[in-house]
């Protein structure tokens, strides 16, 4: 085996990662909603990867690359989810990341916000419009 051929597969596996993510963004914007949904994802993926590891397990350049592509659409998956669930919410918790995700997981209301995401509908608004007028600055309007 030359060196190479490891650089190659290295560069395979790592594109099949990046195509996987891609993969897993797409396919929880526009198919996953509930957290069954987002389970039957994963098994899913993890099952396609099965028979492409089989398929290509006759080419060893690219044999690897389905191992790489369930990586990225796993972490697709759950970037795109918006919601620690099962063990990633562990994971946010030991490492404490991905406040967000598990703010959302904690109030409830993930599900409603992908519901709106997939019809089309805006997202909720974060910012603040009261009028304060001794903090509004010096373009407030006065009155």
């Amino acid at each position: 085996m030359s060196w190479t051929f490891v650089v190659l597969a290295l560069a395979l596996f790592l594109f099949a990662i990046y195509i996987g993510f891609l993969c897993g963004q797409w396919a929880c914007e526009k198919r996953v909603i509930t957290k069954r949904d987002y389970w039957i994802a994963n098994f899913a993926g993890a099952a396609a990867v099965v028979l492409l590891t089989w398929v290509f397990s006759l080419f060893p350049l690219v044999q690897f690359a389905p191992i790489g592509w369930l990586g990225g659409f796993i972490a697709g998956l759950k970037m795109s989810f918006g919601e620690s669930v099962g063990p990633w919410r562990k994971h946010d918790e030991v490492f404490n990341v991905n406040k967000a995700h598990r703010a959302a997981a904690d109030a409830g209301d993930a599900e409603e916000r992908r519901r709106a995401r997939r019809n089309g509908a805006a997202d909720r608004q974060l910012i603040s419009v009261t009028d304060d007028s001794k903090g509004a600055g010096k373009h407030a309007k006065k009155k």
